[in-house]
């Protein structure tokens, strides 16, 4: 099991106007990035379906002084928690699955580790309503190997949006879940459009994540599998069931 598109969820702060993408990690949290986030006061969350209301929110973690991501880039990764008295969790949906990249040494081979995401960029807006889109392609494995926590995407699986207005053209989509063979492996943060002419999306790794302090308090038990290893199929190891950009439209 991949994306699950029902965990899948728009992120607003309707103070700051900052919009984002989130994935709905356990009954009432939403795993997003912490740009998304900061600064920001009441948050509003929904997800897919012509009849989804926005429902109140607020940040869980970090609840400390937020880390300078210009100087850690790795940190930029948020826990929100859903507190809307109207929010149901979907139902029937499986566990997360996490999955780590960063597990042992790093082989050079010929197998590509495809990956997917779905977020909700700005150029997916019609009629003011942002609808979402696949983000497809491959993990280089071999890239930023010194970054300590960063995984680098790139897209081909997919048309990549034109040119818009924004810095980026996946302004909106940071926040969305990368999965590689099924498995949560990271937080969708930054386009790498400046550096390279190919569309590469920076990813930061939810083991990263899980390293630091309070995350996996907040989230459960996370136990990530080797997805370089991973059968396709399996027993899943998960997370214990606990009960944007700023600059877009909503």
């Amino acid at each position: 099991m991949a994306v699950d598109v029902r965990r899948v969820v728009e992120i607003w702060n309707p103070v700051g106007k900052c919009s984002g993408t989130g994935y709905l990690v356990a009954d009432d949290l939403v795993l997003t990035a912490l740009h998304n986030v900061l600064g920001c006061g009441p948050l509003e969350v929904r997800g897919l379906g012509g009849d989804s209301k926005w429902l109140a929110a607020e940040v869980l973690w970090p609840l400390t002084e937020p880390p300078d991501l210009e100087r850690e880039p790795q940190a930029d990764g948020a826990l929100v928690r859903i507190t809307d008295p109207g929010w149901v969790r979907p139902a029937g949906v499986e566990p997360v699955r996490w999955g780590r990249i960063d597990g042992g040494p790093v082989v050079l081979d010929e197998q590509r580790l495809a990956c997917v995401a779905v977020g909700f960029p700005r150029s997916e807006v019609r009629d003011g309503i942002r609808d979402t889109k696949e983000i497809r392609g491959h993990i280089e494995r071999l890239t930023g190997l010194k970054s300590g926590g960063l995984i680098t995407a790139y897209v081909d699986g997919v048309a990549v949006p034109g040119k818009g207005d924004e810095k980026s053209v996946w302004a909106g989509a940071s926040g969305a879940a990368l999965f590689v063979r099924g498995r949560l492996i990271g937080v969708v943060t930054t386009d790498r459009r400046r550096d390279y002419d190919g569309d590469q999306l920076t990813a930061v790794s939810v083991v990263g994540l899980a390293a630091r302090p309070g995350f996996v308090a907040a989230v459960g038990e996370l136990v990530p599998e080797d997805v370089a290893a991973a059968d396709r199929e399996g027993p899943p190891r998960t997370a214990t069931d606990v009960g944007g950009s700023c600059a877009g439209a909503r």
